[in-house]
């Protein structure tokens, strides 16, 4: 099939640039993609193709796209990038690291942009290399080169001119966060950095409504919907923050329990934080079953610090609960 079945959206963004303006290498060769395959043991999925078929790598925006030749040597490398990662995963049981991430990119922090092959599209999800854990981008390979192009053209024009800075610009939302909503409207992480501003520079009320619409949001994350659970105390709506907090411990974990992961001292806050809620409206049983659950969790992941961290005594300062946590600690 023909670049403009599979990148439809990317073609038309790729027009609005002079030739030659975009740091991109020439198409691929029927060898080098030969070559690919082979090492991949598999077919090229269809969208990748048909990218490489335009540019064999490159500089797009923040990110370096890899070659055929770095895609082969990133997949041949990653089981042993991860394989201890996943050895000490309490949720992972299998003796090797999955085989599902197909890394196609990087930024200047060498966390990857991968193609989950296990998804539909496949999406386009982030790898961090800081903490090893797996985020989705974007639905597919089109939305993500896309957006790429236009964070380009927030700061260059289609000749490779700099734009000059808008007035007003400092106080305005990252344009990263509005190109990617213009391209996906509903995505998980955007919509979360969108009301992580406005609750630095907007409204209490436009706040509120952007971790509703984050709490919507795809793919479904327990982190928009503890993000939620603690902006909606800080406005005192503690019925709307034990809703979100239920919400983000009844979230599916995916097969890979790094991708999406709410666990560690999170999960472990997060049934804490419900339990002390549940006292307040004088339900006990509840109460004891998220304490117990919360202990439960600390035991399995150990603790990082985030029991101490002023996110979470913020939080719990703000329900009965957190009173009594405070003058234990001798506050």
């Amino acid at each position: 099939m023909s670049t403009a079945v599979h990148l439809p959206r990317t073609l038309d963004e790729l027009a609005r640039w002079q030739r030659g303006v975009l740091e991109l290498e020439g198409p691929v060769g029927h060898a080098d993609l030969a070559d690919l395959e082979a090492v991949l043991d598999r077919p090229v999925p269809n969208a990748l193709r048909a990218w490489l078929s335009i540019a064999d790598g490159g500089e797009l925006g923040p990110d370096r796209l890899f070659s055929t030749a770095e895609i082969a040597e990133q997949w041949l490398t990653w089981p042993d990038l991860v394989a201890g990662t996943y050895a000490e995963d309490p949720d992972w049981g299998a003796k090797e690291p999955p085989r599902d991430l197909l890394p196609i990119a990087t930024d200047d922090e060498g966390n990857l942009r991968c193609l989950d092959l296990s998804s539909p599209g496949p999406e386009i999800v982030e790898w961090r290399r800081e903490t090893a854990e797996i985020t989705t981008l974007f639905r597919e390979l089109d939305g993500w080169l896309v957006a790429a192009l236009r964070t380009v053209g927030l700061r260059f024009d289609s000749r490779g001119r700099p734009k000059p800075l808008r007035a007003g610009a400092e106080q305005a939302m990252p344009g990263d966060i509005e190109v990617h909503l213009s391209v996906e409207p509903d995505a998980s992480v955007p919509r979360l950095d969108r009301a992580l501003w406005f609750r630095e520079r907007g409204t209490p009320e436009d706040a509120l409504f952007a971790h509703r619409e984050a709490s919507a949001a795809w793919p479904p994350r327990a982190v928009n919907d503890w993000q939620h659970a603690l902006f909606a105390l800080r406005t005192g709506r503690t019925t709307e923050a034990r809703g979100a907090i239920r919400r983000a411990l009844s979230r599916p974990t995916c097969a890979d329990p790094r991708k999406h992961s709410f666990r560690g001292g999170v999960l472990a806050a997060a049934h804490g934080l419900l339990a002390e809620l549940y006292v307040d409206v004088g339900q006990v049983r509840k109460s004891d079953e998220q304490r117990a659950l919360a202990e439960r969790a600390a035991k399995k992941y150990g603790s990082d610090g985030y029991a101490e961290s002023d996110e979470l005594q913020d939080a719990l300062a703000l329900v009965g609960g957190g009173r009594r946590h405070q003058r234990r600690r001798g506050r």
